[in-house]
């Protein structure tokens, strides 16, 4: 074993990983670097190993040290970075084949006969940089949790001279071949749903592609998600036929509909739970399964994500009325916030609204909101008052001098203002006071005080904190 040091080279490094590929990575460098520099926020399992003349920093650029080693982490390292520093990153496939995420499901369900690692340097696509060395191994149909010990053992095996051979200039790196890129994406549960119109060798290759550590193959049953068991048969008998469907059950199980044939069922487990259950007691001849299911929770969010991303992104060109949709019906209260300005609503800190707002507020007639106000669902601020399309009553004097009016609302601190409650024009509500659910609040409220009915009026004075 030759050091750098023993090379002419003093080099230290500086270390990030993660707690499935880490480990092995770090403790591969002990033979060839006397100091290791580690990410603070680098895992417990590698921090706790961490040998006595290594140190932790905060940030790659917390010391003066060249060359970073990537073994496992998941964070995009910014351009700015890049010009700075070299980074050097494992990946878990034979790139440029299978960049991205889950490189080992894509590989397996492309029908290839090796698995491996690739060290690259990292550009600022992350998986795009010259290539250092590649190790591989031959497919012969092992688990995931098999696949993920044997690339273990590839990075613990080859990290340490890996990253002393290209420190010292013995290995040149190599560009990638961009005609021969696939890439792969971050996969979740939905995606983990069989899909009954694949071909049958596509689908012997899904069961094979999902094992622990991966979930097993999904089933959606009445919006649960299901993990089909071992045990499973997929039969080759190509004929037209209902997909997706439970046509037959029998002692051998489900016999479900694919494209090719059928997928025979039995036992299954609810995902997140350790009890198995038998397919045919769940479901009867016919049933049809959900070719996407529910959607789960990450779904949710990420649907979240895009609308808002979407909203961001065309909030200029969006025409008024959808701003102000958003801001009486977006699910999310934060947003339909920043909207309500739209209907000329304003609100400070800690104020948000429930569904429903309904107002006519203007530019010359707005309301005005304070901190940590209350506002239960449907209700209405009115701003401005006139008969509209009566031409009659807008000359009658008592309208006219009375109930014409154009005036802005203002609502104090702390109020909480309940379900259905109307405001009428140039009405102040006074700190910490309450309006009951349906009043029609025509003049100014005391603070401190409660107030309902139609017209509203005071029913009791709020006892101030002692």
């Amino acid at each position: 074993m030759i050091k750098l040091k023993d090379r002419g080279l003093l080099m230290d490094i500086i270390f990030a990983g993660s707690s499935h590929l880490g480990l092995g990575g770090y403790m591969s460098l002990w033979k060839y670097f006397d100091k290791i520099y580690l990410i603070k926020d680098t895992p417990d399992n590698i921090l706790n190993s961490k040998r006595m003349q290594d140190e932790v920093i905060d940030d790659f650029d917390s010391v003066d040290v060249k060359y970073i080693f990537l073994c496992g982490y998941i964070k995009f390292i910014e351009k700015e970075r890049l010009d700075k520093k070299v980074y050097i990153n494992i990946h878990g496939a034979l790139l440029p084949k299978y960049r991205g995420m889950h490189a080992t499901f894509y590989a397996i369900m492309n029908g290839e006969e090796k698995l491996g690692i690739t060290f690259h340097i990292v550009d600022q696509y992350m998986d795009t940089g010259d290539i250092i060395a590649q190790f591989s191994f031959p497919y012969e149909g092992q688990s995931v949790h098999e696949i993920n010990n044997t690339i273990d053992e590839l990075v613990y095996r080859h990290s340490g001279k890996v990253l002393s051979d290209f420190l010292s200039g013995t290995i040149t790196p190599v560009p990638q071949n961009e005609d021969e890129a696939t890439f792969g994406a971050k996969r979740n549960l939905r995606d983990c749903l069989i899909d009954f119109t694949l071909s049958n060798q596509l689908l012997r290759r899904f069961f094979k592609a999902l094992t622990p550590d991966y979930p097993y193959p999904m089933l959606s049953i009445r919006g649960e998600l299901y993990e089909v068991l071992p045990g499973y048969e997929i039969i080759d008998r190509e004929y037209y036929g209902p997909v997706g469907r439970a046509v037959f059950i029998n002692e051998r199980g489900v016999w479900i509909k694919v494209q090719e044939g059928f997928l025979i069922v039995s036992n299954i487990r609810k995902y997140g739970t350790e009890n198995i259950e038998n397919l045919s007691e769940l479901i009867p001849i016919g049933y049809r399964f959900m070719q996407l299911g529910g959607a789960d929770r990450d779904d949710l969010i990420e649907l979240d994500n895009v609308m808002m991303r979407c909203i961001q992104e065309n909030e200029n060109f969006m025409p008024d009325r959808w701003k102000k949709f958003i801001a009486l019906f977006y699910p999310d209260a934060h947003i339909r916030k920043k909207y309500l300005k739209y209907l000329n609503i304003y609100m400070e800190d800690g104020t948000y609204s429930n569904l429903g707002i309904c107002t006519d507020a203007t530019k010359d007639s707005p309301v005005y909101i304070g901190k940590n106000v209350s506002i239960a669902p449907a209700v209405c601020f009115i701003t401005e008052s006139e008969p509209n399309n009566s031409r009659l009553l807008s000359r009658l004097p008592y309208i006219k001098d009375r109930l014409i009016k154009a005036q802005p609302i203002y609502v104090d601190d702390e109020v909480w203002i309940g379900a259905g409650a109307i405001i009428l024009p140039g009405v102040r509500i006074g700190k910490c006071s309450v309006i009951g659910a349906g009043a029609v609040v025509t003049d100014d409220v005391e603070e401190y005080s409660i107030y309902a009915g139609v017209p509203a009026k005071k029913i009791r004075k709020i006892e101030r904190e002692r």
